[in-house]
């Protein structure tokens, strides 16, 4: 962590040593140490692409494991308290930017298909989870989530100017800011 460098773009080795962190799979007593390494990689690279990168690793994460947990279960998991803790230590512009453009890629990423557009049903399906992963989100947030903020980061063009959208990643991604405003 120590050896990572605040450049623009990052450096592959930080995001790989990043990417190794995150992938770690650690004992509860080690949960602590690990958060405490994350949120020094936050405060040594406090960029919107580094944030945007390990928001968007936890949003996989956490929307992959989504099924396997119990709906009944009330403890955040511990995808959410690394999330929160993230959060908590960027500048406030940078950490909503940063998870707008995560939960921007997550649309994208997995409301869509490499053979074509998916159908229908398939779409509002997995919009469906991505949805669910934001009400979990804003749940760990807690006072900290701020729907209107959000939405209006997740609709500005600078962050994905460059990528285009297909229909039903739009009607998904439409979805989502809509449930972001429902959850003030």
């Amino acid at each position: 962590v120590q050896a990572m460098r605040n450049v623009e773009p990052p450096l592959k080795e930080d995001i790989a040593a990043i990417d190794y962190i995150l992938a770690m799979k650690l004992k509860a007593n080690q949960l602590n140490t690990h958060i405490e390494n994350i949120k020094a990689i936050c405060r040594a690279i406090p960029t919107l692409s580094v944030s945007r990168h390990i928001f968007l690793q936890l949003l996989r994460q956490e929307y992959i494991e989504l099924d396997s947990r119990s709906k009944s279960t009330q403890v955040a998991p511990p995808g959410m308290t690394f999330l929160v803790s993230v959060y908590e230590t960027l500048p406030s512009s940078i950490a909503l930017g940063a998870l707008a453009s995560a939960l921007y890629d997550v649309v994208g990423e997995f409301c869509s298909s490499e053979e074509g557009e998916l159908s229908f049903s398939e779409t509002t399906s997995r919009a469906d989870r991505i949805i669910t992963l934001v009400r979990t989100v804003a749940s760990a947030l807690g006072a900290l989530y701020d729907g209107n903020q959000l939405v209006v980061s997740l609709l500005e063009t600078k962050h994905h100017e460059e990528r285009r959208i297909a229909r039903s990643q739009a009607d998904a991604l439409a979805r989502v800011s809509f449930e972001c405003m429902v959850l003030m």
